[in-house]
């Protein structure tokens, strides 16, 4: 490297801290204006000089916290995305899979910084290790029948969703919603998760962690709320009636909480009134299979 190629290096890095002190200059200022103050004076020196110190400090290291483990490890200052269950940081909630911002995961305990590392790391290392499966033309007819049917079986779903906050007089949440309907009588308030079965075979309610998180963390959200989960099976109409032989019987069954559910530990439901009382019950007065 020539003296030129130094000074070139040095110029830059100069650069980079000028530009720093400005925004942390304007950051300032848009602070004292927010709250109707005249901003100081900006000292660039003493800011520049702070700055550098703190640069200084931390060279050499990972650059959060001062660690010096993995110190090429590219992982360690990106962003990365919340676990399935949610996590929150210094006071900030994240659901599962939001993308969480470098400077959040800087605020993460070491242990806990490396847990959410260890999978987008082997995530990355799959995609470049595992090819482009390509499937043959009957190969790609069945993939694509399969998508069909899984859009179909959730825009159903979704039409379940509504129908039944109709005839609740429930408020419909739409998608990505801790719950799906919330029923208000009283002054309070009745989340409602709603599960449909198009052809589900294996006779159960699947609910991940994460979701069990968001919903509870809905009902500790209000004063009094509750949390109830509502099966539809429809089993015996989907496709002309070509899963009959799996339907349990019960158009409605129910059952009180959010959590994984075989359908036989559920309540059978006549009809919608009988579904609006069980709601409304104390859990005391609940028949055993409507209990959580």
């Amino acid at each position: 490297m020539t003296d030129h190629d130094d000074k070139q290096d040095e110029d830059q890095e100069q650069f980079d801290l000028n530009e720093l002190v400005k925004e942390l200059n304007d950051a300032f200022k848009a602070i004292f204006e927010a709250a109707g103050e005249e901003a100081p004076k900006p000292d660039d020196d003493a800011m520049r000089k702070l700055l550098g110190e703190i640069l200084s400090k931390y060279s050499g290291h990972s650059g959060i916290l001062g660690e010096d483990e993995d110190d090429d490890d590219p992982f360690e200052m990106s962003a990365l995305h919340a676990p399935e269950h949610g996590i929150v940081i210094t006071g900030k909630y994240f659901k599962g899979g939001q993308f969480i911002p470098a400077e959040y995961v800087a605020r993460l305990d070491q242990n806990l910084r490396k847990e959410l590392i260890a999978p987008e790391k082997a995530q990355k290392l799959r995609a470049k290790r595992v090819p482009e499966r390509k499937y043959s033309a009957k190969g790609q007819k069945a993939l694509a029948k399969h998508a069909k049917t899984d859009k179909e079986k959730q825009g159903h779903a979704r039409m379940r969703e509504i129908w039944l906050a109709h005839k609740l007089g429930a408020t419909w949440l739409k998608d990505h919603e801790a719950m799906d309907q919330v029923l208000r009588h009283l002054g309070k308030e009745y989340g409602i998760e709603t599960k449909t079965f198009c052809q589900n075979s294996q006779n159960e309610i699947v609910m991940n962690a994460g979701a069990r998180a968001r919903k509870q963390k809905w009902k500790a959200g209000g004063k009094g709320r509750t949390i109830h989960t509502v099966l539809i099976d429809d089993r015996d109409i989907w496709e002309g009636g070509r899963w009959k032989h799996l339907w349990s019987g019960h158009k409605i069954l129910y059952r009180r909480g959010c959590a994984s559910y075989p359908q036989g530990t559920m309540h059978p439901v006549k009809n919608i009134r009988e579904l609006v009382s069980l709601i409304l019950s104390p859990d005391e007065k609940l028949p055993e299979k409507a209990r959580a």
